[in-house]
């Protein structure tokens, strides 16, 4: 994947700025968004539907699985708790798909802030003190606990 860097004027810096504030994504995501939307490359399987959106969704049902008391105590990697998050390409056209990283990433640093609803997460350690991480596809685990 390439790096493209530009330089909008003043009033297109604001008008993306003020997006992505609203939106609670990074002026990337919008940007890239708006171009997938012009050159109609988005993702068929995620219902064309843009990253901000899909990030959004993955925030929800992320947040209903931790708020709901059933699982507390139970450990979990994100594809298991986001259908969303799930069944989004590891690839695009060829390409490496950014989206999940940036997603998982995300989380992460929320878990690590421990602010609202992420202070009820904890990532799961092994006994010699390294991240555990999940059989299948070598994601990180975490529990939601009780406070």
């Amino acid at each position: 994947m390439e790096r493209i860097q530009f330089y909008p004027s003043d009033e297109l810096n604001a008008a993306l700025r003020k997006d992505s504030e609203k939106k609670g994504v990074k002026v990337s995501v919008i940007v890239t968004d708006i171009l997938n939307a012009y050159y109609n490359l988005s993702d068929e399987k995620e219902g064309k539907i843009s990253e901000a959106d899909i990030e959004d969704i993955v925030f929800k049902e992320i947040s209903e699985y931790i708020n709901d008391p059933a699982n507390v105590e139970k450990e979990f990697e994100l594809s298991e708790i986001s259908p969303t998050f799930h069944n989004i390409y590891m690839t695009y056209a060829g390409e490496p798909r950014t989206l999940r990283a940036r997603l998982g990433k995300k989380f992460f640093k929320l878990v690590e802030k421990g602010e609202g609803e992420y202070s009820k997460v904890r990532q799961v350690m092994t006994k010699k003190g390294t991240p555990k991480k999940s059989l299948e596809n070598r994601s990180a685990m975490y529990k939601v606990v009780i406070e």
